[in-house]
C-alpha cells in the first residue's frame, strides 16, 4: 500500500510486485495503512480518474493485510487442525506452505484447478481465479504438505 495524499484522486494506491500502481476505486470500503504488505484480489474496473498516477484503476475484491498471527510451523497435517478438515472434507490435490516474514500461508490446489490461499489459521484469503496476488514481497520457502 502506497500513501498518495499529495495527489488529487489517488489517496491510497497499491503497488504491484511487478511495479505497476494500481488504483482502487473502492479504496474508502478498507483500512490503509502506508507501506503494509498486503494480500489481494481484483477486478478491472473500467472508468477514469483524475489521479494520472495509475497504471491501472481496479475494484478490490479482497485485502488482506499481512501482520503479524501466530502460527504453528509443523508440517504434520495432524497438528493444524484447520488443514486436517480441510483435507478430509475436499481431498485437494496439493498442499503448499509459503512464509512471508514469520507467517506462514497455504496454497490449496484442487483436481478442477482451483488454488485457494488460506492464512495460517485457515482463513480464506482468496482464490486465484478471482486474480488474488501479493504485493510488496514474494512469498519464500515453499514447503509441500499434502500431495
Amino acid at each position: 500500500m502506497v500513501h498518495s495524499g499529495d495527489l488529487d484522486g489517488c489517496e491510497w494506491m497499491i503497488r504491484h510486485r511487478d511495479g505497476r500502481m494500481l488504483l482502487p476505486q473502492n479504496a474508502q470500503e478498507f483500512e490503509w495503512v502506508d507501506q503494509q504488505a498486503v494480500m489481494f484480489s481484483y477486478t478491472s474496473y473500467d472508468g477514469m480518474s483524475i489521479c494520472m498516477a495509475e497504471d491501472e484503476i481496479i475494484t478490490l475484491t479482497c485485502l488482506q493485510r499481512l501482520g503479524d498471527m501466530a502460527c504453528n510451523p509443523t508440517l504434520e497435517i495432524a497438528d493444524i487442525a484447520w488443514l486436517d478438515q480441510l483435507i478430509e472434507a475436499k481431498n485437494p490435490v496439493l498442499v503448499s506452505r509459503y512464509a512471508l516474514g514469520n507467517q506462514l500461508y497455504y496454497k490449496i490446489l484442487y483436481a478442477d484447478k482451483t488454488t485457494n490461499w488460506h492464512d495460517c489459521q485457515g482463513k480464506l484469503m482468496c482464490s486465484e481465479a478471482s486474480g488474488c496476488d501479493f504485493s510488496k514481497r514474494d512469498l519464500v520457502e515453499e514447503s509441500t504438505v499434502y500431495v
